[in-house]
């Protein structure tokens, strides 16, 4: 399963009606046509972080017939009031949202891929020091078993204009409390030192604990489950 993160900016106030957006595109074939399995949305802040998963062999062909059906103009107009491009004076085009991948680990799946549930970290990191983030998260997935026990089943590192994604996936909702419950041992102590020259807080003014960190999912939506926002899922809990 094949993953793309973008990121933008986003009204906070508007994550209802964007939610609601989404949620009528993805009732259309259009997510099908084009191999996407899972869609989910994040709000970190005013940044929207938006995480697609497409099958490995989605169909090239058709991504490209697919961006010239109206309906993706129609939607490109929906969103406009409530998200813009994260640095306009740089933004030239779509692809200048796309974050770089520098990082994948893949653990034992557990959950169907596009049923699982992602985490993500939003924080800083300058572009000199990605490669030695990715050494030191290359060496604790590959010499511990920490991230197994946590429940972690896929970690992607991405990067984009300074800022650092840590895409982080779990059989459910309930990830997030594993990285809490995780935080105490050696291993994770000895991990976030070990970043911690490198890896900045979003926010420094508001920071007060690593959960500051995380950002919330407010929709998503995946080709074997309807499109859902988080307080629909929370509803059914």
């Amino acid at each position: 399963m094949g993953t793309m993160v973008t990121a933008s900016r986003m009204k906070p106030d508007s994550v209802d009606r964007v939610a609601e957006i989404f949620a009528e595109f993805d009732g259309t074939e259009i997510p099908a046509a084009i191999g996407l399995v899972r869609r989910q949305l994040f709000i970190y802040n005013d940044i929207q972080v938006h995480v697609y998963d497409f099958e490995d062999d989605a169909d090239e062909s058709a991504l490209a017939t697919v961006k010239l059906d109206p309906r993706m103009g129609q939607l490109a107009a929906d969103l406009s009031p409530y998200v813009t491009p994260l640095n306009s004076e740089t933004w030239s085009s779509p692809a200048d949202s796309s974050a770089s991948v520098f990082y994948k680990w893949l653990g034992s799946l557990g959950a169907s891929p596009a049923a699982m549930h992602s985490t993500i970290i939003v924080a800083r990191l300058a572009a000199e020091d990605i490669s030695t983030v990715e050494g030191l998260f290359s060496e604790f997935d590959r010499t511990t078993e920490l991230p197994e026990r946590m429940g972690t089943r896929r970690r992607q590192l991405f990067s984009l204009d300074g800022l650092y994604f840590h895409v982080q996936d779990f059989d459910d909702h309930r990830g997030g409390s594993r990285i809490e419950d995780a935080k105490s041992d050696p291993r994770f102590v000895r991990i976030s030192q070990d970043l911690n020259p490198y890896i900045k807080v979003f926010d420094p003014d508001t920071w007060r604990s690593p959960s500051d960190a995380m950002a919330t999912r407010f929709y998503h939506w995946s080709a074997t489950t309807p499109s859902i926002t988080e307080t629909e899922l929370l509803n059914d809990i």
